[in-house]
């Protein structure tokens, strides 16, 4: 009975250690990697023409001048996010901010709840940050496969 406990235990300690060399980084840090930003860009509200979700959590948004992917916190669903945001700033990011920045604590108002803005990173243009979101998929994808 105890040899079957300890081969038990050590059957345990094998599965948890192959999964935990398995873990995927999250998109923040992935696309903290690939772009050298810290996460930490900024945009001001009024400059936002429009935004939308893209998958893994991450929020696309067209400014003014610039572009930027935003990171919500773990916890937060891609679909909640999907059927949530609608385009009204207002319900989705709250009337009271004048910018969004990452690791600031700004929210991003959801049928579940709040979801916290993780990180922000800023990109010259559309094409650049969907670039940059593209390569880094593909990069997890095959980290997945692993």
């Amino acid at each position: 009975m105890k040899r079957l406990t300890i081969l038990g235990i050590a059957a345990l300690v094998a599965a948890l250690s192959s999964c935990a060399t398995t873990r995927l980084p999250s998109m923040s840090e992935m696309l903290r990697d690939a772009t050298g930003q810290d996460g930490r860009a900024c945009v001001d509200t009024s400059d936002i023409d429009g935004y939308g979700v893209l998958e893994n959590n991450v929020i696309s948004i067209d400014g003014e001048r610039d572009y930027y992917l935003a990171t919500v916190s773990p916890g937060c669903d891609d679909d909640d996010l999907a059927t949530s945001v609608d385009g009204d700033f207002d319900r989705d990011f709250g009337d009271d901010s004048d910018e969004i920045c990452g690791e600031s604590g700004d929210e991003l108002d959801t049928d579940e709840g709040d979801c916290e803005i993780h990180q922000v990173f800023e990109f010259d243009d559309r094409e650049e940050a969907f670039e940059t979101f593209n390569d880094v998929m593909e990069v997890r994808e095959r980290m997945g496969e692993e």
